[in-house]
């Protein structure tokens, strides 16, 4: 992507021109990105049953649940790591 400044001009920094009253922590986009997976999981998941078969769906609800797991634990490890929370 090309540099939109001119030569000698300070660079633009996104984070720091906002305004908000209370950012989000890391806490509060954790809970958020469980909400979303639960909810659309419990909208997506009586079709994914419907095409798969009773075996097949139970078969990748164990899988995406080991897989989410996963990565909600690698999101606790890095707000640990962090600090923030």
């Amino acid at each position: 992507m090309a540099d939109v400044n001119k030569p000698g001009e300070k660079k633009f920094h996104p984070y720091d021109a906002r305004d908000v009253e209370k950012p989000l922590s890391n806490c509060d986009a954790l809970f958020s990105l469980v909400k979303c997976v639960v909810g659309s999981g419990c909208l997506a998941l009586p079709l994914a049953f419907y095409r798969v078969g009773y075996i097949g769906g139970i078969l990748m609800t164990i899988f995406m649940t080991a897989v989410l797991i996963f990565g909600l634990q690698l999101l606790v490890r890095g707000i640990l790591v962090d600090g923030s929370c």
